[in-house]
């Protein structure tokens, strides 16, 4: 059983339903992960990305298990900024669309507020050529599914790709734009992300925390821009507009002139304006009366517009048949099968986390593979959308950035750029480092007031056996010795305290 599936093991025997236990994995599971094992099998591309790298981290956080949400979790990272990441996975054995029905299912969530990237997994097309060490943003694929934003611009991507049976060409058909998913980006919850293909009717449908968003036909021009089928006809491209071709529908009446008194300037010299006199020509230049607008001014003139009697109509080129026309009436069985899938994805915004991604042919599979974010969720929902995750990463990086405002009082700012800052950089990005580090860089503050406030005035030493406030040396009591102590400080006043005593003690 899996960490977490025995962290589950005693909710389910306390008949606690938070439905937190994993499916087991079924022949109808395809491709199944919860990150309990980090990345193992999982495989990161050395490839290029033109001239970028795919050098971003990946990380596995554990996180921390809360009274409300008691099982510890793990979640994939996306743990820099503004960097390309690539991690890919077999499956095995591929996944043959058209046979039956497919769900793809996994989980986000955007513990930033994201600015620009992508999040989306892809299915890649089976070929004897795939090497996951080398995928790249080229890597051909069947299937694309989940969020896209940069700016403004926010998706819930479906895109597939097609083999034109006539051409051999392959084409990208996009899923019409979802006006739902600008919340996946804010709300900093986790969401739930669900692709449904149904090989019995090639219909298609996208759910987003469990709720139906789009769904339709594969490929209908009412769902997908571009459509899967092309146009069974097209512009004949050797058809050109003659040159005399009248499209002009109106025009200005030839037997209509612009009236004589037609006044059409907007400004004239102002005729009551003088020469200064003390303007000097051969200082100031020569004088120009300013113009003013023109009272008489009746705006520009145009004839009447009239009928075009030799107008022939809108040109359009001749309609021929379109030579890569094709008909198809079950697109799912077409895609390409399906050998690995891949996170290849650019981003400006860290702290992206995929969890509990299952491939599955059977509905309930993929139902109760969902039943730890309804859990997750339902925490979230109840702290403010705050995962656990996220609430840990905000308390320790807090602790840090303060931790680092104490180092800076002290230390050289030179040094302190060159020698802290990557430590700084990682423990506010990271928190089991902030956490680690500040825990250690706490540790002789908190031994230091513990000697100094929790362990006496003393010498720091008693003798469990020895009764309180007896001495071991000389037998005196503690009182004694006090009392000797004030002894002498009486002794070493000045005279006129001890008569103020001494007279004081006479009254009494």
């Amino acid at each position: 059983m899996s960490a977490r599936g025995m962290a589950f093991a005693p909710l389910v025997v306390l008949g606690l339903t938070l439905g937190l236990a994993l499916p087991p994995v079924h022949a109808d599971v395809l491709f199944s992960e919860t990150f309990d094992s980090g990345i193992d099998g999982w495989t990161t591309s050395d490839a290029n990305k033109g001239e970028s790298k795919y050098d971003g981290k990946w990380d596995v956080v554990v996180e921390p298990s809360t009274e409300e949400f008691p099982a510890e979790n793990r979640v994939l990272v996306v743990s820099e900024a503004s960097k390309h990441y690539c991690l890919s996975r077999d499956v095995s054995p591929p996944l043959k669309f058209g046979e039956t029905d497919v769900h793809i299912q996994y989980t986000v969530q955007f513990t930033k507020t994201m600015s620009c990237g992508g999040s989306y997994l892809k299915l890649l097309s089976a070929s004897p050529d795939l090497d996951l060490a080398t995928v790249h943003d080229a890597s051909p694929y069947a299937i694309l599914f989940g969020p896209d934003m940069c700016g403004a611009s926010q998706y819930l991507r479906f895109i597939f790709r097609y083999k034109n049976p006539v051409t051999g060409k392959y084409s990208e058909v996009h899923a019409r734009r979802i006006q739902e998913p600008h919340k996946v980006f804010r709300d900093k919850k986790t969401h739930l992300l669900t692709l449904v293909l149904t090989a019995a009717t090639n219909q298609f449908a996208i759910f987003l925390d469990e709720v139906e968003v789009l769904a339709g036909d594969l490929g209908a021009a009412d769902r997908f821009e571009p459509a899967l089928l092309p146009p069974a006809v097209i512009d004949d491209p050797n058809d050109f507009k003659p040159e005399d071709w009248v499209d002009a529908e109106f025009m200005d009446d030839p037997e209509e002139t612009k009236p004589e008194a037609w006044v059409d300037d907007a400004t004239i010299v102002d005729p009551e304006a003088a020469q200064p006199q003390d303007w000097d020509a051969d200082m100031d230049g020569d004088w120009e009366a300013p113009e003013i607008k023109n009272p008489d001014f009746k705006g520009p003139w145009a004839a009447t517009q009239i009928k075009n009697p030799a107008y022939q109509g809108v040109w359009e080129p001749k309609q021929v048949d379109n030579p890569e026309w094709f008909n198809e009436t079950a697109p799912m069985a077409q895609l390409d099968p399906v050998s690995a899938v891949t996170f290849e994805l650019w981003t400006t915004t860290s702290g992206i986390t995929f969890d509990d991604i299952i491939i599955t042919t059977d509905a309930e599979e993929a139902r109760t593979a969902a039943d730890h974010w309804r859990a997750r969720r339902a925490y979230e929902d109840a702290n403010d959308g705050v995962s656990p995750y996220a609430m840990f990463k905000k308390m320790t990086s807090t602790l840090w950035r303060k931790i680092v405002a104490m180092v800076s009082l002290v230390m050289d700012p030179v040094v302190f750029e060159k020698e802290a800052q990557p430590w700084i950089d990682a423990g506010i990005e990271n928190p089991m480092v902030g956490g680690a580090v500040a825990l250690v860089f706490l540790s002789p503050f908190f031994l230091l007031v513990y000697a100094l406030c929790c362990r006496g005035g003393d010498d720091g030493y008693h003798d469990e056996d020895e009764p309180e406030g007896v001495n071991d040396d000389s037998g005196v009591s503690d009182n004694e010795e006090d009392d000797e102590g004030q002894s002498k400080d009486d002794e070493e006043e000045n005279d006129g305290s001890k008569n103020d005593k001494a007279t004081k003690k006479k009254r009494n």
